[in-house]
């Protein structure tokens, strides 16, 4: 499957049903070239998540093991995948980091959004993917 995420063409196979739902929102029909393409392996995937919390879910692994292969490749472009929360308001996005499970993407939809005189744009709620140069920030779910 091909996916634009950031204005880059990214290919990708994804295994798990957590990261086809993440990605089906970016899939991608055109006739541009791809600009990233990701291979994982099932073996991969599960050395992976032997390294991580036990009790990690194997769709987490995967949803990890392809953010990090994108953020590698991405760098080249001139883009960075970021873990955090985003709002965009007058052309400007705001973006919150932290560890996983702390709030963020709550915090940023139910407290933040209220100190804006009008309300900000909310892109997602999962991952921030920065674009520079001639891009513009974008939001991704993956």
């Amino acid at each position: 499957m091909r996916y634009l995420i950031a204005d880059l063409v990214t290919e990708f196979e994804p295994k798990y049903e957590s990261l086809k739902k993440l990605a089906a929102p970016f899939a991608y029909e055109g006739n541009r070239e791809t600009d990233i393409r990701i291979e994982m392996d099932d073996a991969y995937i599960q050395s992976l998540l032997r390294k991580m919390v036990k009790g990690t879910a194997i769709e987490d692994a995967e949803g990890l093991a392809v953010s990090s292969a994108f953020n590698r490749r991405a760098i080249r472009f001139d883009t960075m995948l970021v873990h955090s929360s985003a709002l965009v308001l007058d052309g400007k996005a705001y973006l919150f980091s932290a560890n996983s499970g702390v709030g963020k993407s709550t915090h940023t939809r139910e407290k933040i959004v209220n100190i804006f005189p009008a309300p900000p744009q909310i892109p997602s709620r999962y991952r921030t993917v920065l674009g520079y140069k001639n891009r513009t920030s974008e939001n991704c779910a993956i």
